[in-house]
């Protein structure tokens, strides 16, 4: 009966996530059955506190980089880069090549948090001046590239890292296992990218950039590279990504007060509000809630037996069971369940669950926190977002993109 009421919590958690109640922020109900959880349920205090230890430092990251992006987007950057995109021709794929980029080097996180402010300043601006522009691709390419971008290093998720911490796997063994299947899944999601959203923007003409905002562009895109730097090399020297993400906001609050005559400044004290207002404090709350649920579910449900043993039928398990918990749990929450176990199943269980749980959760929101700073950023932003839009222009997309990839990985595997 326990194990059923905590699947019942769990599904609560899940659904007020990614469904819209007027007027409740989708952050109470995961809070509500974590309560409860809590209060009714025995748990070891010692097992939980470590079981959340490690997502410590990824919602550090998260409160951090989502104000940086917010600061940039205030100061024109985003606005700047859009009217770059879209001088020639092929402008949807440019957009998509450089999400694709962003996730890849800075974190999937960090790639939804940069880009679709860029995306949605993008609509802003070209539906003024074509009434048959294709919005809904655009809003949707900075959540595709996040899981479909998000293997190709360690860094590129923070499901990867700590897949490395509890198995045996190298930066070499994501490039070459991860980074080539990684490859043909995305030339195959731009295929059917192209089949969902029909019409593509190639060719939309833009302004000229002006001295000043070249300007800006320069001293954003510098910003961000030192950025780039540290999220790769920083802990060598002991600064964790969301400790240069902190620095960044820091630099971000000061540097007007260098470049003032180029930055559209309102002040310290109003950049500072910006900041504080724009930290993600509900996504925070909901990768909380949902990982308490999911160790509850971990106590009760033993999966290991799944994904131990030999052949074909033990590689669908893998990816099926890792991809529906993904979309339930959340891709981090996910992999801590794992955790355990991970370093004793075969490398290619290992690899198929990193893409499983990587490009998976296309179906509910609630698989990743990228997704779900995403769909924080739209709503907010009053696209009309929900979760019948997000299947069906996610999951048409991603599915083959995982297919295909996860086939490829296996051939490479046995070669």
């Amino acid at each position: 009966m326990a194990a059923i009421f905590s699947i019942i919590l769990l599904l609560c958690a899940v659904a007020g996530t990614v469904l819209r109640i007027k007027r409740l922020p989708n952050w109470i109900i995961p809070l509500v059955a974590m309560v409860i959880y809590l209060v009714f349920y025995n748990y070891s205090s010692v097992e939980l506190k470590h079981f959340l230890s490690y997502l410590t430092k990824p919602l550090l990251f998260v409160l951090a980089i989502v104000p940086m992006a917010k600061l940039l987007d205030d100061y024109g950057f985003f606005k700047i880069v859009t009217k770059l995109v879209y001088r020639n021709r092929h402008s949807d794929l440019k957009l998509y090549l450089v999400s694709i980029l962003t996730v890849a080097t800075m974190n999937l996180d960090a790639g939804v948090s940069l880009q679709t402010p860029l995306a949605m300043d993008t609509i802003d601006i070209q539906v003024k001046e074509n009434k048959n522009y294709n919005r809904m691709g655009i809003l949707y390419q900075p959540v595709i590239a996040a899981l479909l971008a998000s293997s190709f290093l360690p860094i590129s998720n923070l499901t990867n890292l700590i897949v490395i911490s509890a198995a045996n796997l190298s930066v070499i063994d994501f490039l070459i296992y991860l980074g080539i299947p990684s490859l043909i899944g995305l030339f195959v999601s731009w295929q059917f990218y192209k089949i969902r959203f029909h019409k593509i923007n190639s060719n939309i003409k833009s302004e000229e950039l002006s001295n000043s905002e070249k300007r800006l562009l320069i001293i954003g895109s510098v910003f961000l590279a030192v950025c780039l730097v540290g999220f790769i090399l920083g802990d060598k020297i002991g600064l964790y990504p969301y400790m240069v993400a902190l620095i960044g906001n820091l630099v971000l609050l000061l540097i007007p007060l260098v470049f003032r005559e180029h930055l559209r400044y309102s002040g310290l004290s109003s950049s500072f509000k910006t900041l504080i207002k724009s930290m993600p404090y509900g996504t925070c709350i909901i990768a909380v809630a949902l990982s308490v649920l999911s160790f509850g579910f971990s106590n009760y449900f033993k999966i290991e037996k799944f994904f131990v043993g030999p052949g074909l039928i033990t590689l669908v398990q893998v990816i099926i069971i890792s991809m529906i918990l993904a979309n339930l749990l959340g891709n981090l929450s996910t992999v801590l369940v794992f955790a355990p176990f991970l370093d004793h199943i075969s490398k290619a269980s290992l690899l198929s669950i990193i893409f499983a749980v990587n490009m998976g959760p296309c179906l509910l929101m609630s698989g990743s926190l990228a997704a779900l700073l995403w769909l924080k950023q739209v709503r907010d932003r009053n696209y009309g977002v929900n979760l019948k839009s997000y299947i069906e222009n996610m999951a048409p997309i991603c599915l083959p993109a995982l297919a295909v990839s996860e086939v490829l990985l296996q051939l490479l595997i046995r070669i």
